[in-house]
Formats: C-alpha cells, structure tokens, sequence
C-alpha cells in the first residue's frame, strides 16, 4: 500500500523538509526562507546537471552528499532536471566533446539514480509532494486545466492560440491573464 504520513501533534521545528531542483533557483530559495522562517529544517538538494550526482541510497538509507536524509520525510519537488522528452546536451557539450556517448551515458545514469530514489520514496515513509508523474506532464497546463474542470473545479475560460487576432477577440470585454502554456510565468 501507500506510505502514510501525518504532521499531526509534530511541531514545524522538528519537521525536516527537502526541497528538490536547485539552490540558484529563486522559487527554491523562497520556499526554503519561508519554511525556515515557520520553524523547519530545510534542505535544497540540488539535481542541475553542472553537479555531481549528490545521492546515496541503498535500502531505505538515503543521503545527500553527506547529510543523512533518514528523518527527512517530506520533500517537496520543484525541479527535475531531467532529459524529458528530449536530451538537451547544452550543459555538458565540453564533456561531449572530450568523452562521446560516454557523457551522455553518465547523463541517462544521473537521471536513472534520481529518478529511481524519488518513485521509491513512499516505501521508505518519504512523501514527495509534486511527485514525478505529475511534474512530467509539468508542461501541459491545458491537461491540467481539463483535470480540473472534470473534477467539478470552477476553472476561468481559457483560450490556447498562437493567434493574435483569436487572442484579441478573446480579450474583448473581460480581463485577461496571459500564462505561458508550458508554464513558468
């Protein structure tokens, strides 16, 4: 079954929260500050592709770098950066250059061993909020919107286009709000 965990009757400063995506990443940090500011030990653990791989796991024992990740149970998934759908070999083009598909192996491996620690998580008592299969479907915010509106969700109208003239006649006579599809705005 699936793991269950509650914060019930646990006081924020004996909370251990991980912050998964990167400590340069602003919404990372915001997270981090506010989460600390209410008392919690947070950790970011940094998955960009410029550092090394930073996890150890066998067993249900897991750390980051050194930092023994046992009573961190809760952790929040910002970033994944991970080569979906596509491989992007931008980050390690030197390397590519230098070492062939042996670069891009030690890449698929990386995203392998991430991915693996965080879909094993809830047999370990670990709860990842923003889990794996939802951050892969990440960049469908029109998916998302239609999840919504099944549920019974009152979701604002919403207009998908690369059409100005559309977005104009949409725009008519109400306010507008203009997100990115893939997100990120």
């Amino acid at each position: 079954g699936e793991a269950k965990f509650s914060l019930e009757g646990e006081k924020m400063e004996e909370i251990s929260v991980g912050i998964i995506g990167s400590t340069l990443e602003r919404h990372c940090i915001y997270l981090q500050k506010e989460l600390e500011h209410q008392g919690a030990q947070v950790v970011i653990l940094d998955n960009t592709p410029d550092h090394p791989y930073p996890l150890t796991f066998c067993k249900g024992d897991s750390h980051y770098e050194d930092l023994d990740l046992s009573n961190t149970k809760v952790y929040f998934l910002r970033a994944l950066f991970l080569p979906t759908p596509a491989f992007d070999a931008s980050t390690i083009e030197v390397q590519m250059k230098a070492d062939g598909y042996l670069a891009y192996a030690a890449e698929r491996e990386r995203y392998a061993a991430w991915l693996s620690w965080l879909k094993s998580a809830p047999f370990h008592g670990r709860v990842i909020v923003n889990p794996v299969d939802t951050l892969l479907i990440h960049f469908a915010k029109p998916y998302h919107l239609e999840c919504l509106r099944a549920a019974g969700v009152p979701v604002p109208e919403t207009l998908v286009t690369s059409d100005p003239e559309k977005v104009l006649a949409f725009s008519q006579d109400r306010d507008i709000v203009y997100k990115p599809v893939a997100g990120g705005a």
